[in-house]
């Protein structure tokens, strides 16, 4: 067996809730204006959490701008910088972990939602849910 190097916490089984979650920091290469679309198609009892720094800080107003055209302002919340324990408990809490980067592997997985990752689709930007 080959350790990763980085020791994961045990995984907390809380029961799923209706909530997607895109990790951060929140950059145009990791794509998360995909994972917001991709998210319009859900049902509406379906909320989206998106956290981390913007990098650059004025990408936070083209997401907020795309969220709204989308007309999904009551369902999608940017928490911004989260703690560990947060980010731990909205990965234990989420139906689905979304991590639509082009460089970077899934995260969350082992607290036993499911996640997508980019280019695992059946369209050219590599979105499926």
């Amino acid at each position: 067996m080959v350790k990763s190097g980085i020791d994961l916490p045990a995984p907390k089984r809380a029961p799923k809730e209706n909530l997607v979650v895109i990790p951060g920091p929140l950059k145009p290469w990791k794509h998360p204006y995909m994972g917001i679309k991709a998210f319009a198609a859900l049902p509406d009892e379906f909320r989206l959490a998106l956290f981390g720094n913007y990098e650059p800080p004025e990408y936070e107003a083209y997401l907020k701008g795309l969220v709204e055209t989308l007309g999904l302002s009551g369902r999608v919340f940017f928490l911004g910088r989260i703690s560990d324990e947060q980010r731990d408990e909205l990965y234990s809490k989420a139906y689905l972990g979304l991590v639509p980067s082009e460089k970077e592997d899934i995260r969350g997985v082992h607290h036993g939602g499911e996640v997508r990752q980019y280019g695992e689709g059946d369209d050219d930007e590599g979105v499926h849910i």
